[in-house]
Protein backbone atom coordinates (compact mmCIF):
# COMPACT_ATOMS: atom_id res chain seq x y z
CA UNK A 1 0.00 0.00 0.00
CA UNK A 2 1.55 3.43 -0.82
CA UNK A 3 0.48 6.58 1.30
CA UNK A 4 -0.19 10.00 1.74
CA UNK A 5 1.58 10.50 4.05
CA UNK A 6 1.21 12.29 7.46
CA UNK A 7 5.01 13.57 8.62
CA UNK A 8 6.45 11.63 10.91
CA UNK A 9 9.11 13.54 13.02
CA UNK A 10 10.22 10.37 15.10
CA UNK A 11 13.18 8.16 14.76
CA UNK A 12 12.56 4.30 15.34
CA UNK A 13 13.91 0.94 14.61
CA UNK A 14 11.77 1.16 11.61
CA UNK A 15 13.54 4.07 10.09
CA UNK A 16 16.80 1.88 10.31
CA UNK A 17 15.52 -0.96 8.49
CA UNK A 18 17.41 -1.93 5.23
CA UNK A 19 15.36 0.66 2.54
CA UNK A 20 13.75 3.38 4.89
CA UNK A 21 16.98 5.43 5.97
CA UNK A 22 17.90 6.45 2.63
CA UNK A 23 14.04 8.25 2.31
CA UNK A 24 14.40 9.44 5.74
CA UNK A 25 17.68 11.03 4.96
CA UNK A 26 16.78 12.82 1.72
CA UNK A 27 13.29 14.29 3.26
CA UNK A 28 15.01 15.65 6.39
CA UNK A 29 17.80 16.65 4.16
CA UNK A 30 15.49 18.57 2.04
CA UNK A 31 13.38 20.13 4.76
CA UNK A 32 16.92 21.79 5.89
CA UNK A 33 18.16 22.66 3.22
CA UNK A 34 15.06 24.66 1.55
CA UNK A 35 12.76 25.12 4.77
CA UNK A 36 10.09 23.00 2.44
CA UNK A 37 8.72 19.58 2.02
CA UNK A 38 10.07 17.04 0.32
CA UNK A 39 7.93 17.20 -3.62
CA UNK A 40 8.70 13.69 -5.03
CA UNK A 41 7.41 10.43 -4.13
CA UNK A 42 9.67 8.79 -1.73
CA UNK A 43 10.22 4.85 -1.96
CA UNK A 44 10.90 2.94 1.35
CA UNK A 45 11.17 -0.49 1.70
CA UNK A 46 8.04 -1.77 1.51
CA UNK A 47 5.61 1.09 0.40
CA UNK A 48 6.03 4.49 -1.26
CA UNK A 49 5.37 7.56 0.28
CA UNK A 50 4.05 11.68 -1.07
CA UNK A 51 3.69 14.82 1.45
CA UNK A 52 0.13 16.83 1.05
CA UNK A 53 -0.73 19.89 1.67
CA UNK A 54 -4.30 20.46 3.24
CA UNK A 55 -6.99 22.80 2.32
CA UNK A 56 -7.97 23.52 6.22
CA UNK A 57 -9.09 26.60 7.70
CA UNK A 58 -5.71 28.07 8.64
CA UNK A 59 -4.79 28.13 4.90
CA UNK A 60 -4.68 30.91 2.69
CA UNK A 61 -4.50 30.96 -1.03
CA UNK A 62 -1.35 32.76 -0.83
CA UNK A 63 -0.05 30.08 0.89
CA UNK A 64 -1.13 27.57 -1.65
CA UNK A 65 0.17 29.22 -4.30
CA UNK A 66 3.76 29.46 -2.57
CA UNK A 67 3.68 25.77 -1.82
CA UNK A 68 2.50 24.90 -5.19
CA UNK A 69 4.85 27.20 -7.13
CA UNK A 70 7.85 25.75 -5.15
CA UNK A 71 6.69 22.21 -5.94
CA UNK A 72 6.65 23.28 -9.25
CA UNK A 73 10.09 25.10 -9.53
CA UNK A 74 11.66 21.97 -8.35
CA UNK A 75 9.69 19.58 -10.57
CA UNK A 76 7.75 18.08 -7.93
CA UNK A 77 4.46 16.65 -7.29
CA UNK A 78 1.49 18.72 -5.73
CA UNK A 79 -0.81 16.77 -3.52
CA UNK A 80 -3.44 18.92 -2.37
CA UNK A 81 -6.25 17.14 0.49
CA UNK A 82 -9.31 18.37 0.55
CA UNK A 83 -12.82 17.49 2.41
CA UNK A 84 -15.78 18.13 1.38
CA UNK A 85 -17.28 18.75 4.72
CA UNK A 86 -14.52 21.98 4.94
CA UNK A 87 -15.75 23.60 1.94
CA UNK A 88 -18.29 25.85 3.69
CA UNK A 89 -16.03 26.81 6.46
CA UNK A 90 -14.78 29.81 7.00
CA UNK A 91 -10.89 30.81 6.85
CA UNK A 92 -9.46 31.65 10.26
CA UNK A 93 -7.66 34.74 9.08
CA UNK A 94 -11.12 36.27 7.40
CA UNK A 95 -14.79 35.04 8.10
CA UNK A 96 -15.44 36.27 4.94
CA UNK A 97 -13.87 33.86 3.12
CA UNK A 98 -15.37 30.33 2.67
CA UNK A 99 -12.40 27.45 2.40
CA UNK A 100 -14.60 26.45 -1.02
CA UNK A 101 -13.69 29.94 -2.49
CA UNK A 102 -10.14 29.14 -1.47
CA UNK A 103 -10.51 25.91 -3.57
CA UNK A 104 -12.06 27.43 -6.76
CA UNK A 105 -9.57 30.37 -6.86
CA UNK A 106 -6.83 28.21 -6.43
CA UNK A 107 -7.92 25.72 -9.07
CA UNK A 108 -8.54 28.56 -11.04
CA UNK A 109 -4.49 29.58 -10.47
CA UNK A 110 -3.46 26.38 -11.52
CA UNK A 111 -5.51 25.76 -14.43
CA UNK A 112 -4.33 29.20 -16.09
CA UNK A 113 -0.35 28.02 -15.93
CA UNK A 114 0.72 25.79 -18.42
CA UNK A 115 2.59 22.31 -18.65
CA UNK A 116 0.66 21.37 -15.75
CA UNK A 117 -0.87 17.08 -15.73
CA UNK A 118 -3.50 16.58 -12.78
CA UNK A 119 -3.03 12.76 -12.25
CA UNK A 120 -4.12 10.92 -9.38
CA UNK A 121 -2.12 9.72 -6.78
CA UNK A 122 -1.89 6.12 -8.14
CA UNK A 123 0.29 8.07 -11.02
CA UNK A 124 2.54 9.78 -8.91
CA UNK A 125 3.54 6.55 -7.34
CA UNK A 126 4.18 4.87 -11.00
CA UNK A 127 7.29 7.47 -11.82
Amino acid sequence: MNLVNIPSFRLDRRTFHTGNIIPFIKKRYFRLIYGNKYPYALAFADHKEIGYYSLTPQVTLENLKEQFDFCREKGGSFVLATHYWEFNAKQCYNQNILMGDVFYEFWEYVSRLGNINFVSVNRIFES
